[in-house]
This record gives structure tokens, C-alpha cells and sequence, in this order.
């Protein structure tokens, strides 16, 4: 019995760890392709998982007033896909500000196609909502736009079914 319990103990910590190691990756490929305009996220001001009505989240990084990067969690915390909320004080809508340059980082880590992200931004732009796939990922954007005025970009990067 021991045994069976010291096994189950390795199997739910490597389970833990292995998902620790894809957010230590994902951080690590962001922080690599952050520019002088950007600040790197900093390990140590990662939020816990937090359980809300849509699924778990983690707030891996928040810029006051200008965007706020999620991890998002399927319910045996595996990690399912990243999330990023641009504020409406930044000009993404002409792909400026430091919400856009976050969002292409995020593309660079997750070493998915560039010039397609930004053909899907462009059509997110001119018609609100847009999605397409890109390996293993689903980009959806949502242009929230009330009587003209937008009033922020919401994309998610969701791992494809596995």
C-alpha cells in the first residue's frame, strides 16, 4: 500500500510539474521575443489558478490600462490555451501600442505563423470577429465595439482538441 500511494504521489507531482514546465516555457519564449517597449513577465508575479463560471485561469502578466495575458486551464489544471485582453486606452485597432506588440510575442512563443496572425487581425478589424487555425492552435479575436468606439480586443489561443 505504500508503494501504490508513494507511485500515485510521483504520478500527480510530474502531472503538477509538467504543467509548471509548459508555463516556465511559454514565459521564457515570451520574455525572448519582448522588444525595449515591453516589460518580460516576471515569474514571480504569476497569479494562482483561480476557478471562475467559464473554466480556471491564471493571470500570468497585467499592464494596468493596456492588456492583461491569461493561461486558461482545463478542469485537471492542463493547460488548454493563453489569453490575452488589450485595453481600449491602446490604439490596437491600428496595430500600435503594447497590447499589439504583447499579442505578436505571444505568437513568437508560441512559434506560430506571424504574417497569418496578422492577416487575422486585420480581418478581426474590419469585420469584429475573426478566427482561423495554426498548427495546434485556434486564434479567435473579438473586437468589442460599442456605437463605433472600440472599447477593447479580446484573442484567445486555444489548443486544438487532443
Amino acid at each position: 500500500m505504500k508503494k501504490f500511494l508513494s507511485i500515485v504521489f510521483l504520478l500527480v507531482l510530474a502531472a503538477c510539474s509538467g504543467q509548471q514546465n509548459e508555463l516556465d516555457n511559454f514565459v521564457k519564449a515570451y520574455n525572448g521575443n519582448v522588444d525595449g517597449s515591453l516589460n518580460a513577465i516576471d515569474k514571480n508575479e504569476i497569479d494562482e489558478i483561480r476557478e471562475e463560471e467559464n473554466g480556471k485561469w491564471q493571470q500570468i502578466v497585467k499592464e494596468d490600462g493596456k492588456y492583461t495575458i491569461e493561461a486558461k486551464y482545463d478542469e485537471d489544471n492542463n493547460i488548454i490555451g493563453y489569453h490575452i485582453g488589450i485595453d481600449d486606452a491602446e490604439s490596437y485597432e491600428t496595430m500600435k501600442g503594447e497590447g499589439f506588440k504583447a499579442s505578436t510575442a505571444i505568437i513568437k512563443a508560441l512559434d506560430l505563423d506571424s504574417d497569418k496572425y496578422i492577416e487575422g487581425y486585420v480581418q478581426a478589424m474590419e469585420n469584429g470577429e475573426y478566427s482561423y487555425e495554426d498548427g495546434a492552435y485556434s486564434i479567435s479575436f473579438s473586437d468589442m465595439v460599442i456605437a463605433d468606439d472600440h472599447t477593447g480586443l479580446y484573442i484567445n489561443f486555444d489548443k486544438a482538441s487532443q
